[in-house]
C-alpha cells in the first residue's frame, strides 16, 4: 500500500493512495486535474510497471474523481454518482492559480 501525498499551497488538494498486487494496481481515488493525476500515474509508474485495474472512489466530489478520465481501462468503483471515465469536464480547468481571499471567507 502507497500513499501519495500531494503538496500542500494550492486549491482542490487531496491525497490518493494505491495498492500493488500480482494482478496489478487499485487506485484509490484520483486527482482534482489533469497535471495532478498525470504526476499520480508517474509516482505509480516509478513503483510498478502493473497497470491500473480498478479505481476505487472514496467519494463523488471531483477531487477524488475527475481524474478516472485517465484510467480509461480501469474498473470504476464507487457510487453511482461517480463520474464515468468519459466524462472529462475538468481538462480545461486549473485550479492552481485560484486564491481565496481570507476577507471573502465567511
Amino acid at each position: 500500500m502507497f500513499a501519495y501525498i500531494q503538496p500542500d499551497g494550492t486549491w482542490w488538494i487531496n491525497n490518493t493512495g494505491f495498492l500493488t498486487g500480482p494482478q496489478g494496481v487499485i487506485s484509490i481515488d484520483t486527482c482534482s486535474t489533469e497535471r495532478r493525476t498525470r504526476a499520480y500515474r508517474v509516482a505509480i509508474a516509478a513503483i510498478t510497471p502493473a497497470p491500473v485495474r480498478a479505481v476505487v472512489n472514496t467519494h463523488h466530489h471531483g477531487d477524488h474523481t475527475f481524474g478516472n478520465a485517465l484510467f480509461p481501462a480501469a474498473a470504476i468503483i464507487g457510487h453511482e454518482r461517480t463520474p464515468h471515465p468519459d466524462r472529462r469536464v475538468w481538462i480545461h480547468v486549473r485550479c492552481e492559480s485560484v486564491v481565496i481571499r481570507r476577507d471573502a471567507l465567511a
